[in-house]
């Protein structure tokens, strides 16, 4: 009954929604977690390199699999993972524990997002305009409202509880991906060795690799914009709930650049936008370096919308572009390798 009433474009309306509100919950306070937990720099620099190293290494094999098995029973199956990962975190933990956690994670997580929007992209293929950007948005508004309830409820410095929070919400976007129908199914052995045989090709495309090789530049100079704002927010004073604020600030100022980022794009060029969204990336980072108090920081984050938002609606829709429709999760998780893992 309710698979009837809830429309397919709704249901991927949700799924980001909620795929993103678990996200905020975790993703951008690890570093400060571990910190909370009793670790030492090295330890805390050790781990925080896990997920994006993790991603780099395994995604692409992801992609292929995916291609391969399907992406959607690829998808539950990480979500299936992540979702008990995360009710193991503890307020205190030895490095030991933190790290084989932190692996199993790593390895889970780093194909979820890249499968969501892979799944979305399947659906939407023969839309005539660029649409991906539409349903993303309904990314930020998960991040923005994930971030936003925990500045509210969460009160204390207990990170344990965003955890807990994360897969509440990952199991919520769980259950609306399997109310999903998708087409694809399990490719039989001579349609995956026809396509073992063409990833060669894939190789060969050198406007994709190009481009990769831009991204794996841009992933290294703006890594501490994703991993270390938390430390940054909590050695100038701020408390959880005010960095939790923060962070739905961010997703506040995305909603419309992802609204808008089509039009962008179309006005201007995926070119011409992505060298806009990189200079503005790096005027983010000198911004961070010259803060000073939690206040100035947060004033930071207004460019977000054009550092992020834009700047992946662009790589997303480029790389779409640039790779044939069967290898559209191999080249999505390449993508996502290189940027978010490198």
């Amino acid at each position: 009954m309710i698979q009837k009433i809830i429309s397919v474009k709704s249901k991927i309306r949700l799924i980001y929604l909620f795929a993103y509100a678990c996200a905020v919950c975790w993703v951008p306070v690890l570093s400060l977690y571990y910190q909370k937990a009793g670790l030492s720099g090295l330890e805390i620099g050790m781990l925080s390199a896990i997920p994006p190293a993790i991603l780099l290494i395994v995604q692409p094999f992801w992609g292929v699999w995916a291609d391969f098995i399907g992406r959607k029973k690829l998808l539950l199956m990480a979500m299936t993972g992540a979702i008990v990962s995360f009710l193991l975190f503890p307020e205190k933990a030895g490095f030991g524990y933190l790290l084989i956690l932190t692996v199993i994670l790593g390895i889970l997580w780093s194909t979820i997002h890249p499968l969501i929007d892979c799944i979305t992209l399947d659906i939407f293929s023969r839309a005539d305009d660029r649409i991906f950007s539409y349903y993303r948005m309904w990314g930020a508004i998960g991040w923005s409202s994930g971030s936003l309830l925990i500045s509210y409820i969460n009160l204390s410095d207990n990170l344990v509880f965003n955890f807990r929070l994360s897969s509440l919400f990952l199991a919520i976007s769980l259950i609306l991906v399997l109310m999903i129908k998708t087409s694809d199914t399990k490719s039989g052995k001579k349609e995956f060795e026809i396509q073992k045989g063409s990833i060669k090709e894939l190789w060969k495309n050198y406007q994709l690799i190009g481009f990769l090789t831009i991204l794996f530049f841009v992933a290294i100079l703006t890594a501490p914009i994703w991993y270390y704002t938390s430390i940054l927010y909590s050695n100038l004073g701020a408390s959880s709930s005010l960095i939790s604020l923060a962070y739905g600030l961010q997703g506040i100022v995305e909603i419309p650049f992802f609204f808008f980022a089509s039009r962008i794009i179309n006005r201007f060029g995926i070119h011409n936008t992505l060298v806009f969204t990189l200079l503005v990336s790096g005027l983010r980072c000198f911004l961070y370096g010259i803060a000073n108090t939690p206040q100035m920081a947060i004033g930071v984050e207004i460019l977000q919308g054009i550092s992020w938002s834009l700047l992946w609606a662009c790589c997303v829709e480029y790389t779409n572009e640039l790779v044939p429709s069967h290898w559209r999760a191999t080249g999505q998780s390449l993508m996502w390798a290189i940027f978010l893992g490198a």
